[in-house]
């Protein structure tokens, strides 16, 4: 900056505007206090200038522009009013400090498992400050059924790695399988970063690549869903297992002899399943055999013949066919959930037929569903007058909880004191500007199947268009057993 004019010019500042993936370290012009980005002059006269020198560090997309806003306030000695010069520099980020490799089949058969490579470089002899948080992500565009990842997941998004320390090359391994989607498909690998304080949907791409794959020809298109996915899934004691196994044959040829089986290997306790097999719904009415796989998994076995789906004796090409189960997960009311020690349900299909005189087998994507704890919240409004008594009942049996927080809003002109809050456990926070009221708890052991929170709000004075005196209640909790989240939306309390 500098002063070309022939009068001095009074009240003299520079403010930069930083683009938002920008974090500042240093300069050669101290800011001023509690600032990184404003210099106050003061009085410039004729000739006066100087160069600030900025250093810091520049986050972004790969291949996205930014720009930094540089604005110089400033009062002529002749004038009253303030004038402002503006100066904008634009740049762009155009290469990444590591490199990405992706390393895995070019052509796979879906259903058949396939392991992928992902090697991240960080590049020599460059000065780099990674952002505070980064994570790998290996992403397909087609169904996926994760089998292993080594290093274990520890991503908050599925099929991921944080990485805390990128010093040197790492390899990092995950395994699965396709079930679906129209050839050929692609995977990605992405490098995230993120800064503290922001999140992790914040976070912008410092690398990327992809690979292309096509599916090698099968005989037989074999896909199955569960519960609408065709991924891995959680679910509850008291929930139905739908399960639905698409089939089409693929080839020029007549399938005969068609036999198909769907394996439901579920958590046993006394060699007894844990899936209700009296409550099963198959419109095809297979035949169900059991079978004890360990002291703590049964395996459910329904087999299709022609005898079952006339359709099964001759698949015509191109000829495709469906069939649906389902199946319930017993209750507490119904089995002591407590006592079983494993919590994975796993569902297999496969697919026994004649093709040209030979016999053939073709098998589906195993699913696995992690069946979390069998928690449950409820919400009742007890109201005299203008007072409501709001209970909100946490109930819990099969696994242990930690991490539980449940957060609602309040709506309207109300008196609530947090002092009047029965809390059983853990703690509660209330914001009375924002009316919002979380509750939070460390641990919930099975030993103790219910927490009851309770509270009055009293409502001053009612809106005519208010309809509602709270949100409805969001909870949401970690089963320390499958590791799983637990989410439950509550009932709202109306007016």
């Amino acid at each position: 900056f500098k002063n070309a004019q022939l009068i001095s010019l009074t009240s003299a500042t520079i403010e930069v505007r930083y683009p938002s993936g920008f974090v500042f370290t240093t300069s050669s012009l101290r800011p001023d206090l509690g600032t990184d980005n404003i210099w106050t002059l003061g009085q410039l006269n004729n000739g006066d200038g100087a160069f600030i020198d900025i250093s810091g560090n520049l986050y972004g997309n790969v291949g996205e522009g930014q720009s930094f806003r540089v604005f110089l306030t400033y009062t002529p000695s002749n004038f009253s009013s303030s004038f402002q010069k503006v100066a904008t520099q634009e740049t762009q980020i155009v290469s990444a400090p590591v490199r990405l490799a992706l390393h895995g089949p070019s052509d796979v058969g879906q259903g058949v498992a396939s392991t992928f490579d992902i090697t991240v470089t960080p590049l020599a002899n460059e000065e780099v400050m990674f952002p505070t948080h980064l994570a790998l992500v290996f992403e397909p565009n087609a169904p996926y059924v994760l089998q292993t990842m080594n290093p274990e997941s520890t991503g908050v998004a599925d099929r991921s790695w944080n990485i805390s320390v990128l010093t040197e090359e790492t390899t990092y391994h995950i395994t699965g399988a396709f079930a679906g989607g129209e050839s050929p498909v692609s995977v990605e690998a992405t490098l995230l970063g993120w800064q503290e304080g922001q999140e992790q949907s914040d976070a912008y791409i410092i690398a990327t690549t992809s690979k292309d794959i096509v599916f090698a020809e099968q005989n037989l298109s074999i896909g199955l869903v569960v519960n609408g996915s065709q991924q891995d899934i959680t679910v509850q004691p008291g929930e139905r297992i739908n399960a639905t196994l698409n089939i089409k044959n693929t080839t020029e040829e007549q399938l005969t002899d068609v036999r198909v089986r769907m394996l439901f290997d579920a958590p046993s306790l006394d060699n007894r399943s844990i899936l209700y097999w009296q409550g099963i719904e198959d419109s095809a009415d297979g035949i169900i055999v059991g079978e004890q796989l360990s002291g703590t998994v049964r395996r459910g076995q329904i087999t299709w013949s022609a005898q079952n789906i006339s359709a099964l004796s001759t698949l015509d090409p191109g000829e495709s066919i469906s069939i649906d189960v389902s199946l319930p997960i017993k209750t507490k009311e119904q089995v002591d959930l407590a006592k079983f020690e494993a919590y994975d349900i796993t569902v297999a299909s496969d697919i026994q037929y004649d093709i040209a005189g030979e016999k053939e087998i073709t098998a589906a994507v195993p699913l696995v569903m992690s069946i979390n704890s069998d928690t449950t919240f409820e919400v009742r409004d007890e109201i005299s007058e203008s007072t409501h008594i709001i209970t909100w009942l946490l109930s819990n049996s099969f696994h242990p909880l930690k991490d539980i927080e449940a957060k609602v809003d309040l709506y309207g002109n109300i008196d609530f004191d947090p002092a009047d809050v029965t809390v059983p456990a853990g703690t509660i926070a209330y914001n009375k500007e924002e009316q919002n009221l979380v509750w939070k708890v460390d641990t919930m052991p099975v030993s103790v199947d219910v927490l009851a929170l309770q509270f009055p709000i009293v409502l001053l004075k009612k809106n005519p268009s208010q309809t509602q005196l709270t949100s409805k209640i969001t909870v949401t909790a970690t089963d320390t057993i499958t590791g799983k989240q637990i989410l439950l939306i509550g009932d709202d309390v109306g007016l």
